[in-house]
């Protein structure tokens, strides 16, 4: 489990919740932004064939005491290796606004490949703002990437 406390746009870190799942592993990643206007969650985990995805607002409240950020959690799946139920639980329980199975998550990855993804032009300067304070200098990628990593690949 990770905390990040303080962080701007916590809702990007949503596809985190999916990058769990591709390690075969349950992925919940709770956010707050713009000082608990928006709070929302996203939740992944192995199916049968494949990942499923679900994602949702949550209250307006306190988390994280009051600050922007979001958490990070994974779990090992129990034996039967796919965690449907848990979608299944996310469905009845009204708070998902995007509930995709395995079949959705598999066509909107194929889209992705072939069209790239919509993204709004505020989702857009957040991202890029987030690029620029991540950013390692080029004299010192050397020291912090594997030899032939290309970070654009591997994100």
């Amino acid at each position: 489990m990770t905390v990040a406390l303080r962080a701007r746009d916590g809702w990007l870190a949503e596809e985190l919740a999916l990058r769990a799942t591709d390690h075969g592993l349950i992925g919940f990643v709770l956010w707050r932004a713009e000082d608990g206007v928006r709070c929302g969650f996203a939740a992944s985990g192995p199916g049968t064939h494949g990942p499923w995805f679900a994602s949702g607002r949550t209250l307006r409240g306190d988390a994280f005491g009051g600050e922007d950020g979001f958490l990070v959690a994974c779990a090992l799946p129990g034996a039967t290796r796919s965690t449907c139920h848990l979608l299944d639980a996310l469905a009845s329980s009204a708070r998902a606004s995007e509930l995709w199975d395995e079949n959705a998550v598999r066509s909107h990855r194929q889209t992705w490949t072939r069209e790239g993804l919509a993204i709004m032009q505020a989702d857009f300067d957040a991202l890029a703002l987030a690029g620029r304070t991540l950013l390692v200098p080029q004299d010192e990628e050397a020291r912090v990437l594997d030899p032939g990593v290309d970070p654009l690949q591997t994100f």
